[in-house]
């Protein structure tokens, strides 16, 4: 009696009678790894490695926006602060009530606001001085 070959690829096992899907983020890895092994073709690994990925995408924030102008323009006892206040108010009020784009847009502008009220006084000093030193 001859011996039954092994496919040598998982992906051409019968795939649809044994697929349980599950809520959590290690049971969906378990899972993807049974599923990887059952699946039927190509595509429905494809299909299962892209809702992986909307798995991830969705269970996790996106991260606040650079913030290295304001601590390399700021002092720095005052830029941790800022920075900490600004990502506080990106996650929690401006990312949920405006959506990425636009909670981008206010988190650069108001770094910029940060930015401009800090040296502002410094250098219309500088450019005042500079004037003073031509005229005189």
């Amino acid at each position: 009696m001859p011996t039954p070959k092994k496919n040598p690829e998982p992906y051409l096992v019968n795939f649809t009678d044994k697929v349980v899907f599950h809520e959590t983020k290690s049971d969906m890895s378990v899972n993807l790894h049974i599923q990887y092994k059952l699946a039927a073709d190509k595509r429905v690994v494809r299909r299962l490695q892209r809702r992986w990925l909307s798995f991830e995408v969705r269970n996790h924030p996106p991260a606040s926006p650079s913030s290295f102008w304001i601590a390399l323009l700021m002092p720095a006892d005052k830029s941790n602060d800022i920075i900490a206040n600004m990502e506080l108010l990106y996650q929690e009020k401006w990312l949920p009530k405006y959506g990425v784009r636009r909670a981008n847009w206010i988190w650069k502008t108001q770094a910029l606001q940060v930015i401009v009220r800090r040296w502002a006084w410094p250098i219309t000093f500088i450019v005042g001085a500079i004037k003073a030193l031509k005229i005189g």
